[in-house]
C-alpha cells in the first residue's frame, strides 16, 4: 500500500498544481530554491577558501566572474552568479573575513531570509 502511495504523490502534485495554481506550491519551492542556495552559497565560500591559499582570493566587483569561471551550467542557461530567484550573489570582505550571500526569497539584501556562508582568511 505505500509503494502505491510514493508512485501516486507524484500525480497528485500535479494534478493539485493544475487545480490550484503554481501560487499554491511557492512556499514548497521556496523551500527547495533555499535549500539549493545554501549549497551554492556554501560551495562559493568552498572556492575562496582554497583560492585564499594561493592568495588568489575575489573581491566583490570580480565575484560573478569568480563564479561563472568556477560553477559550470549543465543543463539550461541559467546564470550561476545568480540564486535561484534571479539575484546576484554578493561578497563582503573584511576584517579577515569573507561572507558570500543570497538576498533570499525577498530578494532585498540585509533581511532575515538572506542565506550566507563565512570564509576567515
Amino acid at each position: 500500500m505505500f509503494e502505491l502511495l510514493i508512485k501516486l504523490l507524484p500525480l497528485g502534485v500535479v494534478g493539485g498544481g493544475v487545480y490550484y495554481g503554481q501560487e499554491a506550491f511557492e512556499p514548497v519551492f521556496d523551500i527547495v530554491r533555499g535549500t539549493a542556495v545554501q549549497q551554492e552559497v556554501n560551495q562559493i565560500a568552498r572556492f575562496i577558501q582554497l583560492d585564499l591559499i594561493d592568495g588568489d582570493a575575489p573581491d566583490s566587483s570580480s565575484l560573478p566572474d569568480y563564479i561563472h569561471a568556477r560553477m559550470l551550467v549543465t543543463s539550461g542557461d541559467r546564470d550561476t552568479a545568480q540564486d535561484f530567484w534571479g539575484s546576484p550573489y554578493t561578497l563582503v570582505h573584511g576584517d579577515g573575513v569573507y561572507i558570500v550571500s543570497s538576498w533570499g526569497p525577498d530578494m532585498e539584501p540585509d533581511t532575515d531570509d538572506d542565506i550566507v556562508a563565512r570564509v576567515s582568511g
